[in-house]
């Protein structure tokens, strides 16, 4: 608050309305009424001024930009490689069924991904052969992926930490069968007009529910014990949202 000066004709008030609490208020009234007695008592005109301040609004542009995955699976895919105790094992592919990565600037900073678990592949047994498809099979029931019950997987990356030329430390959250972890691995990741990346990274399925011949909770399984880690390797390319 402010007091201009009083003259023996004219007495002026001005109050700067920032930050003007409700005790501030009420001796902003007390010294107004004050000057305006005054002024009845002595016969001088009192003007009492009330002088706003402007607030300054930023509008600086935001510089993120946000790239759609191409899920063709010649554009997008996640490969998968799971493997017996003893030696062997299989592997496959299964579809991107949507994804996301946003810039800012040319960095990186964040990205979701679902995977379609309806689409698991196996490339290493022969296409149309009853053993393909027996273990497609068993790979989307209870006692892997259960995937009539969780048919996505979903990957949320909230972090990006550059290492070296187009190699990133990535850091998010994997959601399997409806549980959620964290997880950091490396990626290579190339922006241009078209963003390209791949990489790869182990979960242990474990501790996604995922206990089919697991020698953690199976005994005596010989050469039927399948490893609790499973690989998972990707790639990706996107192309700026419209």
């Amino acid at each position: 608050m402010k007091l201009m000066s009083i003259s023996e004709s004219t007495s002026a008030v001005v109050v700067g309305r920032r930050g003007l609490g409700l005790s501030r208020l009420r001796v902003v009234v007390s010294l107004v009424s004050l000057l305006w007695l005054g002024g009845l008592v002595t016969g001088h005109q009192v003007n009492v001024v009330f002088a706003a301040e402007e607030k300054v609004v930023s509008t600086k542009p935001s510089t993120q930009k946000t790239y759609k995955f191409l899920t063709e699976l010649t554009k997008s895919k996640v490969q998968w490689q799971g493997t017996k105790v003893v030696g062997g094992g299989h592997e496959g592919d299964l579809m991107i069924k949507s994804g996301s990565m946003t810039f800012e600037g040319d960095k990186p900073v964040a990205a979701e991904v679902v995977m379609d678990m309806s689409t698991i592949n196996c490339t290493d047994l022969k296409p149309g052969s009853s053993s393909k498809k027996k273990l497609e099979q068993h790979l989307k029931n209870e006692d892997f992926f259960d995937v009539a019950s969780y048919p996505t997987a979903a990957l949320k990356v909230n972090s990006f930490k550059h290492q070296q030329g187009d190699t990133y430390e990535v850091s998010g959250d994997i959601t399997i069968r409806g549980v959620t972890k964290p997880i950091t691995f490396t990626a290579e990741i190339m922006s241009a007009q078209t963003i390209k990346g791949s990489g790869s990274f182990e979960f242990n399925r474990v501790e996604f529910n995922v206990k089919y011949n697991s020698t953690q909770f199976f005994k005596s399984l010989g050469d039927k014990a399948i490893n609790d880690m499973v690989k998972l390797s990707f790639m990706f390319e996107a192309e700026a949202s419209i």
